[in-house]
């Protein structure tokens, strides 16, 4: 069913049979519930820890030999189930910055598969995009920066790190010219 067409449904509908489906809603799953949950009590701050939390989880995930088993697929998804909420562009914004910290910090100690370190580069790019296109580049900017300086990763990595990030700025600028 297309957005259109429930949509169209929804309208067709009275007051009591709308609150009668999304209380059905709300019982049926897990993630209906954590959406209106935040929806009725907003609290961005609370989002963000767990999100963040899962993060940190799934880069803690290691196999024999100090390799790591984490997924950057998984990384995105719960940057792009913390969007889903809504919380404001800064919150997203610091949790970009929070999964290419903890990779830096991750990747000091814990060896990464060609795959997660080409996912973090592809992840940074999308960090400033999104940032550059919701206005909070100047903080993404900064965080990078701070980032960089702690010298929390190797230094290929940081060295990494930084040339994505000018890559984009230079792309950014050939667009606005």
């Amino acid at each position: 069913m297309s957005k259109t067409s429930l949509t169209r449904e929804l309208r067709t509908m009275e007051k009591d049979q709308l609150i009668e489906i999304i209380l059905q809603a709300y019982s049926a799953g897990k993630e209906t519930k954590e959406y209106f949950d935040f929806f009725v009590d907003p609290n961005p701050e609370g989002m963000y820890k767990k999100y963040s939390d899962l993060i940190v989880k799934e880069f803690s995930r290691v196999k024999r030999g100090h390799r790591t088993k984490a997924r950057i697929s998984v990384i995105k998804g719960i940057i792009k189930k913390f969007m889903s909420f809504e919380p404001g562009a800064e919150y997203v914004t610091e949790l970009y910055l929070h999964a290419i910290s903890h990779a830096l910090e991750t990747e000091k100690n814990i060896y990464f598969t060609e795959t997660l370190s080409n996912g973090i580069k592809k992840l940074t790019t999308e960090a400033f995009t999104y940032s550059d296109r919701h206005g909070t580049a100047r903080l993404f900017l900064n965080g990078i920066e701070n980032v960089v300086k702690a010298e929390k990763g190797t230094k290929y990595f940081r060295r990494m790190i930084r040339d994505c990030v000018a890559d984009s700025l230079n792309g950014a600028e050939n667009v606005s010219k």
